[in-house]
Order: C-alpha cells, then structure tokens, then sequence
C-alpha cells in the first residue's frame, strides 16, 4: 500500500511538474521552441480543438507544413496548413487554409508573419494549460507540487530520526550485555601470606 501510495505521489508530482513547463512554454519561447493552444476546429481532424503543438521555427516552409502564424491582433494567432507559395516581385508569400474550412485565408502571409512549423501534437492538454493560466489554476499548481515537496521532505526527515533512535537503542543493547558479560576478577593472596597463615595453624594445633 505504501509503494503504491508513493507511486501515485509520484506520478501527480509528474504531471503537475510537465504542466507547469507546459504553461512556462506557452508564455515564452525556449530555444526557439512555443507551445500554442488549438482554439477552434479550423483544422479538425488533424488538430483537436484543445490540444497543444509545438511550434519550431524554420529556415523555410513549403505547401503542406502546417504553421502558426502571427495576426493583426498580437494576442491572436492562427495555425492553418500552407496550401500555396507564391513568388511576388522577389518576395516570398504564403495562403494558408484550415483542414476543416471549405475556402483558404484571404490574407497572403509574409515570411516574418509565421512563427514556426507545428512539430508535436498533444490531444486535451490545452485545456489543462488554459485553466493553469487563470488564478485559480496557477495557484493549483504551485500549491499542489509545493505540498508534496513538503510531504515528501517530513517523510525523509522521519525515517532519519526513525534510524537514529534504532541506532542509539542498539548501542544501548550493546552496552548493557558487555557489562553484563564482564569477567569477575579473583584477587589471590600472596603465596607467602598463604604459608603464614598455615604456620600459624600447625603451632595452635
């Protein structure tokens, strides 16, 4: 029962840990590496609605790569599939078009408006990452692994003053049977002393 107990301590303090790295992915870039969450079904079947993916910048894209790209609103981004490249006047544009939508965005996009080629996709996580982000959620986060640390240390701390008390009393035990088991010293009396006392008797008698 214990083991399980710590098994499934473990695995929550796993899953809390990968969600705050979720969380922290999807507020800043690392290594070049974002975390995105799919708001909508524009891309339906092959992005659920509430997955997350992540985005890795390239050194080019071609039709077919599925890319998250900025908009005019800067809170706003949009993950479609490039279904055409276009060379105009030496410059690069792109149309992108949902998997689910029946016409391609109006907008050509530019090179520098796409952020990067969607890498990895994780089905529902989104959810968990989006209710992380609010107050309440932030706060579970941080509570949550803190109280296992916590948890996890006083156990520790437990069983070392459980293994020092059983070492005391040991070395206690060993004491007491070495002074039980000590030798009784027998103190002779001088051989000349001996023969004294035996003189002493033959002139009584």
């Amino acid at each position: 029962m214990k083991k399980f107990f710590s098994v499934m301590v473990n695995t929550v303090y796993a899953a809390f840990l990968l969600l705050a790295l979720a969380v922290l992915l999807s507020m800043f870039s690392v290594a070049g590496v974002r975390l995105y969450t799919v708001l909508s079904g524009s891309m339906e079947p092959t992005l659920h609605t509430g997955s997350i993916i992540f985005v890795i910048p390239q050194a080019s894209y071609q039709v077919g790569d599925v890319v998250t790209r900025k908009t005019e609103d800067p809170a706003v981004t949009v993950t479609h599939r490039i279904s055409e490249k276009i060379d105009r006047d030496g410059d690069t544009v792109f149309h992108t078009k949902g998997d689910a939508n029946d016409v391609a965005d109006a907008e050509d996009i530019p090179v520098s408006s796409i952020i990067g080629k969607e890498a990895v996709t994780v089905p529902w996580m989104g959810y968990a990452v989006n209710f992380a982000k609010t107050k309440e959620g932030f706060a579970l986060v941080v509570i949550v692994p803190a109280a296992i640390i916590v948890y996890e240390e006083l156990k520790k701390i437990r069983m070392e003053v459980a293994a020092l008390w059983k070492k005391k009393r040991e070395v206690k035990v060993k004491e007491n049977i070495a002074h039980t088991e000590e030798p009784q010293v027998r103190v002779q009396e001088p051989v000349a002393v001996n023969e004294a006392k035996s003189v002493e008797k033959r002139k009584i008698v």
